[in-house]
């Protein structure tokens, strides 16, 4: 099926299917649903494993994430919104 007939099918615009697709945009569980269901495929299958994930690795981010929030308050408390969007940038690109 292509990314524009998918696209129709759940609703949403061939750019959102084609970053979904390469990786480059975090969907929620409802598109993971809405793509799913034209594909006739639970939206599970979907999900990255917890080997792709690194499981490791996942613990590590979310024993840090008080740090970062925290630091992301301060500078936002202090008007640096550099430091804000760096952080908002990370966690769209995963980097963070």
């Amino acid at each position: 099926m292509s990314q524009e007939l998918l696209a129709r099918r759940c609703g949403y615009n061939r750019a959102t299917v084609a970053n979904v697709e390469a990786g480059n945009q975090r969907p929620t569980i409802h598109t993971l649903l809405s793509l799913a269901n034209p594909l006739g495929i639970d939206y599970r299958s979907l999900l990255p494993s917890p080997n792709e994930l690194g499981e490791q690795v996942v613990g590590d981010e979310l024993s840090q994430l008080p740090k970062k929030l925290q630091k992301v308050v301060e500078a936002a408390s202090v008007g640096d919104t550099g430091k804000v969007e760096n952080f908002i940038r990370g966690a769209v690109d995963g980097t963070s």
